[in-house]
């Protein structure tokens, strides 16, 4: 009997040895798995509030850009000018070509002293960069006393813009804000060849040439040029190219006068098309 109490008590001792290497183990029930991430909604400029985004405004759309501006609380304000979004007429396309919608934005001027002087409406073009909405600094287009832009519409390459321009002398006789003669239509891109790769608005149509607003002439004819001309003050950007180019002095705006120094922009008429272009001083 003793040596079956032994067998049994060893038996025991085995069982339960073995029980607790056997808990032992046995992994601990791990955490219970937590809720799927959500991913990001695929960014669409559409989406976009501009009046929650920085700006850099052009004063009176001729002078450099003043940056660090808001519309959050109400009309941007330089001076004595308040600025507004026209929200309404923010027009989408792709204007860089890379699949995603991009968009131009209308900012109109207000002068506030002696009850309120309408000074026109300037064009911001806006890119999707990577999911960020970012701004070209240089009007696309501009429209005040001497030029008029009729519209802006979204076509396959970039924004169509049909605007008038005066003509040298007419601003004699013609009421501010009625049309010149010179009616203008041309297709603008975002492109970044900018000066210091800063992202820069192009012309592609009717001829390849500045894209942004375009001083009206000081002069009653062109010349033809004598000097490579380029749709930005970067000498790497393709020079314009036809089998006539003439060019002629524009009105001076500090923006282009003062902002890219060793740079002119000059009017530029290329095979019967006018325009803006660069040229090195």
């Amino acid at each position: 009997m003793a040596s079956s109490r032994k067998s049994w008590a060893g038996r025991a001792l085995s069982l339960s040895t073995l029980g607790l290497l056997l808990v032992g183990c046995t992994s601990a029930p791990g955490a219970a798995p937590g809720p799927p991430e959500e991913e990001a909604p695929d960014f669409s400029i559409e989406d976009v509030d501009f009046a929650a985004v920085e700006w850099s405004l052009s004063h009176h759309g001729r002078m450099i850009p003043t940056d660090g501006l808001s519309f959050a609380s109400g009309p941007a304000i330089i001076e004595t000018v308040e600025y507004t979004i026209g929200v309404d007429a923010i027009v989408y396309g792709d204007a860089d070509g890379d699949g995603d919608l991009d968009a131009i934005v209308p900012v109109s001027a207000l002068d506030v002293v002696g009850g309120g002087v309408e000074l026109g409406t300037a064009w911001y073009l806006w890119a999707d960069q990577d999911g960020v909405a970012v701004q070209v600094r240089v009007p696309a287009a501009l429209g005040n006393c001497d030029i008029v832009v009729e519209s802006v519409t979204a076509v396959d390459g970039g924004f169509e813009i049909h605007e008038f321009h005066l003509r040298s002398g007419e601003e004699s006789y013609t009421e501010c804000g009625d049309p010149g003669s010179d009616k203008r239509t041309r297709t603008v891109t975002i492109s970044a060849d900018g000066p210091d790769g800063e992202l820069w608005p192009v012309q592609t149509a009717p001829f390849a040439a500045f894209g942004g607003a375009c001083p009206i002439s000081v002069a009653f004819h062109g010349d033809p040029a004598t000097a490579d001309h380029f749709p930005a003050p970067n000498a790497e950007s393709a020079a314009l190219a036809g089998d006539r180019i003439n060019t002629w002095p524009v009105e001076e705006w500090q923006i282009f006068r003062d902002g890219y120094s060793g740079w002119q922009l000059v009017g530029v008429n290329v095979d019967g098309h006018s325009g803006c272009a660069w040229t090195r001083l």
